[in-house]
Order: C-alpha cells, then sequence, then structure tokens
C-alpha cells in the first residue's frame, strides 16, 4: 500500500493567523525530520494566495518571511517532497493592517469570483508556485474542500497544468453557510478518474482523483478532542500560533452528537485514529492511504501518535507523493 502525507501549507483564518514562523516553517520542519526517519515523503498543498501576497508586499518584514518560506519550499523539493497546489481565494481581498492580516472570507470559495478571476487567479498561484521551487504543480486541493460544482472551475484548473485532485472524502459533508461540500455519493475508492465531477468516476475522465482516506468517528472521539481543548495540556497545544475560523453551531452539534465520516489526519487528537484509518484502508483492499493534515495544527502529542503509527507499519507502506501519479504524457 501506498501512502500520501498530503498537508495544507497554510495560516490560520481566524483573528489572529498566526505567523509564517510559527504556523508553517517550524512545525513542518519538525514533522519533515520525524517523516525522514521512516523514509516517508510529504505533499504540501501550498497556500499560495498567501505566498503572492507576501512577494507583492514592500514591507521588509513580509520580504524576509517570503525568503524564509520559499528556502524552505525549495530545500524539500531538493529531498523529493512535493509542492502542489492550494488556493484560498480569500487572499485577493483580505489585507495587511496595524501589524496583521485583517482577513475577509467573503469570497471565501474560488466558485465566488467570476469565470475570467477564476481563470487569473488559478494561474498567478501556480505560476508563483513555479518560480520558487521550478516545477510547475500538477495537484489541486480546494481550500476548506470546497470544490463543487467542479465545472465551473475545471478549465481554470486545467489550462493551469492541473491533472490531479485531492479533495474529496467519502460520504464528508459540511454545514457552515458559505463553506458547504457535500462528497455523500463519492465513489468508496482509493482513486478514480472524472471530468467534470469529481463524484463521479469516468473511464477516461481527464483528471485523476485521488481522495483523502475516509472513516468514521464516533461522538466520543469528539468529546475526547473537546476535553483536551479545554484541558490544555501542553502536548495537545497547537504549535502554530494563530487562531482557527470559527464554525457554525450546527457544526459542533453534529460532531458531539452524531457519528460522522470524517478525514484521515495527523492533526492534533485526529492522529490517534491513524491505525484505525489503517486497518479500514487494509479492508477494503485498498491501495492508497492518504492522511492529510496542516503544519499548523500538529501537536506533541500528535506527533508521537504519528512516530508510533510508523514505527508499527512503515515497513509495509510505500512512501508516495502525488506527483508520482502524473503519467509522463499527461496533456
Amino acid at each position: 500500500m501506498k501512502i500520501l502525507f498530503t498537508l495544507d501549507y497554510e495560516l490560520f483564518f481566524g483573528r489572529v493567523t498566526g505567523t509564517p514562523d510559527g504556523c508553517l516553517i517550524y512545525p513542518t520542519r519538525v514533522l519533515t525530520d520525524l517523516l525522514d526517519r521512516y523514509g516517508c515523503r510529504l505533499t504540501l498543498f501550498v497556500d499560495a494566495g498567501y505566498l503572492v501576497r507576501l512577494g507583492q508586499s514592500e514591507l521588509p518584514m513580509h520580504k524576509k518571511q517570503y525568503e524564509r518560506v520559499c528556502s524552505q519550499l525549495v530545500n524539500l523539493v531538493n529531498k523529493g517532497h512535493d509542492v502542489q497546489l492550494h488556493i484560498h481565494p480569500h487572499w485577493e481581498d483580505s489585507r495587511w493592517e496595524q501589524g496583521q492580516w485583517k482577513i475577509d472570507t467573503t469570497r471565501y470559495r474560488l466558485h465566488d469570483f467570476a469565470t475570467s478571476e477564476m481563470q487569473d487567479i488559478a494561474r498567478r498561484y501556480s505560476s508563483a508556485l513555479r518560480l520558487i521551487t521550478g516545477i510547475a504543480p500538477v495537484a489541486f486541493r480546494a481550500g476548506g474542500w470546497c470544490i463543487q460544482p467542479f465545472q465551473s472551475i475545471s478549465k481554470a484548473l486545467w489550462d493551469a497544468g492541473i491533472r490531479i485532485d485531492s479533495t474529496v472524502y467519502a460520504r464528508g459533508s459540511s454545514v457552515n453557510a458559505g463553506r458547504e461540500f457535500d462528497f455523500l455519493r463519492a465513489p468508496q475508492r482509493d482513486h478514480w478518474r472524472f471530468e467534470e465531477d469529481p463524484l463521479v468516476a469516468t473511464e477516461n475522465g481527464r483528471f485523476l482523483e485521488i481522495p483523502i482516506t475516509a472513516q468514521r468517528l464516533s461522538p466520543l472521539f469528539y468529546w475526547r478532542a473537546l476535553w483536551a481543548r479545554v484541558a490544555r495540556k501542553p502536548e495537545d497545544l497547537s504549535l502554530g500560533d494563530g487562531q482557527a475560523l470559527g464554525n457554525s453551531g450546527e457544526y459542533y452539534f453534529r460532531k458531539l452528537f452524531i457519528p460522522e465520516d470524517a478525514v484521515a489526519s495527523i492533526d492534533g487528537i485526529r492522529a490517534s485514529t491513524l491505525d484505525q484509518a489503517y486497518e479500514g484502508a487494509v479492508r477494503r483492499g485498498d491501495q492508497i492511504l492518504n492522511v492529510m493534515g496542516h503544519p499548523k495544527s500538529l501537536t506533541r502529542r500528535s506527533l508521537s501518535y504519528l512516530e508510533a503509527f510508523l514505527k508499527e507499519h512503515a515497513k509495509r507502506l510505500e512512501p508516495a507523493v502525488l506527483s508520482d501519479f502524473v503519467s509522463p504524457d499527461a496533456t
């Protein structure tokens, strides 16, 4: 079985975004030091809109931050890790004021922009990553999993060189206003090709979907997660130094009282379910285990869970990155 670690490399989007050193550079370095010991590779879905804004800034602080982030990305690519495209288009509307980023999520989804704007954003963001690493991204993950309706954004992504999507996870859904998605009809497979809808497998589709591995979590798991948040033990605090974007009351109600299909993740207490995700993939006969996460959301405890998982299973897993799945003649 191939194992993918596909992490969204981004700041927080709440009132305090955190810093690139705290949310990106430091936790990614800690993670890759761990993965390197087990021969694993990392795919980073880089929030390119943030880097575009940093690169445009005339502030010396932003220039230094941009150089530090770029240095890390180049170093990772040189070591065999992967940099791919993550789009949070709200960076088009967010601004730097009074020494911090003021995040405007009014237009949170790529679909919230006109067709010509979508094409421009995808092109500019993809080009920004190619300029940094020297390699054009071929894979995409939608910010907040907001990829639907895909046909609205498919041309923009294809023209930007995207051939793989890794946004979908089986039976997933969201009720947050303006950040909805519905993957209830997604194939329960580890990969498939598609054309205009990532939930509809098409034999000769242009795009390849490599979904995030999904698993069923009980409300008890989320009560444990809530207790860990309230207790605030040092080992359960996020390495990132910002605040997450809030969710609706219904979002929390569903997690605390209704079993949920969720992504396999190394974020926080979710990393305690890695064995469960792996065992589920084995039962289904999957050939790909795609585990996601965010450098900003790693904790000391989650890294311990990850290391225990790798000690147990690494010899049975084949490390991979998403660019491995692109055929040389893909156009």
